[in-house]
């Protein structure tokens, strides 16, 4: 075996990468030996809605892995949260 995976591996696995950056990995020793590499969106948000009417209630705000987060808005870290809005 010579890399990080046998021959069997790199002729038969496919290598699914994020969008734009398979020059990357064709340039990187181990990756180019894959057969088949395809370029995939890697993140499930496929879609982002916003309301721009009156809220009624707070907002609520969670992290991708569903934990609520008690904070402002604007002391948020840069990230990307899912948010609603409490009903009063």
């Amino acid at each position: 075996m010579v890399g990080a995976f046998d021959e069997e591996t790199y002729s038969t696995a496919k290598l699914y990468i994020p969008i734009g950056t398979k020059d990357s990995y064709w340039l990187n020793y181990d990756w180019w030996k894959f057969s088949e590499i395809l370029e995939i969106e890697t993140s499930g948000i496929s879609q982002v809605e916003t309301n721009s009417g009156t809220a009624n209630g707070k907002a609520v705000i969670y992290t991708l892995d569903g934990r609520r987060v008690e904070t402002e808005v604007q002391n948020l870290p840069a990230g990307i949260y899912i948010s609603s809005m409490e009903r009063k």
